[in-house]
């Protein structure tokens, strides 16, 4: 087990990411946010939003840019990111899954405070398990933004660790 997270730690480092690209937290289709039944997300209150829908069952969620650890939800279900240069980007797995209480989410050894690099994997979440009782959509959310130059791209489909903003 311990060789696999290794593995994923070593491919986080070899991704050449500039200081405010954004990349995915994993893969899955992009979902328009007209269909997304929380408003906070829906019509993006919190800051630019992009919801991802995987197909997995279970799967590592990583982080989405280069930061320091602003926010780690001891539940599992959020974290936050800031960048060098300010931008702060935050990652919201599943509506309403602060009600889980940790059920179905695995921190992967990680402390607010610390940093990290983009791709770098955070929480393993068990998809399948949660989706029995939660819309299980991945956020990414910009919170705060460095003079609003950071957009997210028009897609359909993302990989793991793809690129997603301009």
């Amino acid at each position: 087990m311990m060789n696999l997270f290794k593995k994923l730690l070593n491919k986080s480092n070899s991704l050449d990411i500039k200081n405010n690209e954004i990349i995915t937290p994993l893969a899955g289709k992009i979902v328009n946010l007209e269909t997304v039944s929380d408003p906070l997300f829906a019509q993006q209150i919190m800051g630019k939003t992009i919801a991802i829908k995987t197909n997995k069952i279970s799967d590592i969620v990583n982080a989405p840019i280069t930061g320091k650890i602003k926010a780690l939800y001891p539940t599992g279900h959020a974290f936050g990111i800031e960048s060098d240069s300010g931008l702060e980007v935050l990652v919201h797995i599943g509506i309403d899954t602060v009600n889980a209480k940790g059920k179905g989410f695995k921190i992967l050894e990680h402390n607010q405070g610390e940093r990290v690099k983009a791709g770098t994997p955070m929480v393993k979440v068990d998809f399948g398990k949660l989706s029995k009782t939660y819309d299980m959509l991945v956020f990414v959310v910009i919170t705060k933004n460095i003079a609003s130059k950071v957009e997210f791209k028009s897609l359909t489909e993302v990989e793991d660790n793809q690129i997603i903003s301009i």
